[in-house]
């Protein structure tokens, strides 16, 4: 019964972090914990989990904790109530929002400049 609880979190989690732009998962096949990939926020994985512990107090793991190898990668734990699951994936939605926005501010910035320099 709880194996199937944790599974059913698992697929929870799963599902909605590759929903969320910029950040990607593959289904763990055992253990308590997601290593989620986050390369295409252009963030180090020390700084995202900085931010989405300071933005949205979401506590993660820095992939690079686990070695070169990690880099790119946070670790997140499901080892919890579906409710903390469903508001840690709204929080984690809103940090890589942001993220997105200033991404997208700064291709902006960026143009301007090379505009200006043309």
């Amino acid at each position: 019964a709880m194996r199937d609880e944790y599974r059913r979190r698992r697929d929870v989690f799963v599902d909605g972090l590759n929903s969320i732009d910029r950040i990607s998962v593959v289904k763990p096949k055992g253990a308590f914990y997601l290593f989620v990939n986050i390369k295409e926020t252009g963030l180090t994985s020390e700084e995202f989990c900085i931010r989405l512990l300071e933005e949205q107090n979401v506590l993660t793991s820095p992939g690079s904790a686990f070695g070169a190898m990690g880099e790119g990668y946070i670790r997140i734990s499901y080892a919890t109530s579906m409710d903390t699951i469903q508001e840690g994936l709204k929080r984690i939605r809103i940090c890589c929002s942001l993220i997105g926005c200033q991404i997208r501010k700064g291709v902006k910035q960026w143009k301007k400049q090379v505009e200006k320099a043309v």
